[in-house]
């Protein structure tokens, strides 16, 4: 894995987890370039409202989707999953 891949994803248990905006663009890029490349779990955690924004990191390759709040058991779950 290159340096920049590398400083964009931190695998935990498996599954891509890290903070996405900024530099790094929003999630759903995130999403879209690292599935170019790998086919790592991909477990999206957000707090959008609208149907269409919770759809579209699944039709760009994600996993699941946790909608916040959330407690803990429900990734955690939803990471043994995948």
């Amino acid at each position: 894995m290159g340096y920049r891949r590398a400083a964009l994803v931190t695998a935990l248990g498996g599954c891509m987890t890290g903070v996405f905006n900024g530099e790094c663009g929003d999630g759903k890029n995130v999403i879209r370039r690292a599935r170019e490349w790998s086919h790592v779990p991909t477990i999206v955690l957000s707090a959008r409202e609208r149907e269409a924004e919770k759809i579209e990191p699944l039709d760009l390759g994600a996993d699941s989707y946790v909608n916040k709040p959330f407690n803990v058991g429900e990734p955690m779950a939803r990471m043994r999953t995948v």
